[in-house]
């Protein structure tokens, strides 16, 4: 058997010309993108700050909502929306950073 759990040299064989060829995918993305650096802030800004700030206060609220005194739902409303801001800035600098490296 070889490392993903199957039986065949053949798959085995396939499984790394896929993984071969998406490496090489990407780095002929990251080759043709001009300001790579930005379009990975960007990315990682909304990533970030989504599944850091957004997206546990909501889920919390949602799971245990019912039973969080008033504080405890603004305090997590406040994170989500400190999240929200984290991510718009982020986007702005991005997008900014972008735009400046373009020229325009």
């Amino acid at each position: 058997p070889g490392p993903e759990g199957g039986g065949s040299r053949a798959l085995v064989g396939l499984a790394t010309a896929i993984r071969a060829l998406l490496v090489i995918a990407l780095a002929a993305f990251v080759w043709a993108v001009p300001d790579f650096g930005a379009l990975v802030t960007f990315a990682g800004g909304v990533a970030a700050a989504s599944c850091g700030f957004v997206l546990p206060p909501l889920v919390h609220l949602r799971t245990h909502g019912m039973w969080m005194s008033p504080v405890g739902k603004a305090f997590n409303v406040a994170v989500a929306g400190f999240g929200l801001v984290v991510m718009v800035s982020s986007v702005y600098y991005a997008v900014r950073d972008m735009l400046s490296a373009r020229g325009a």
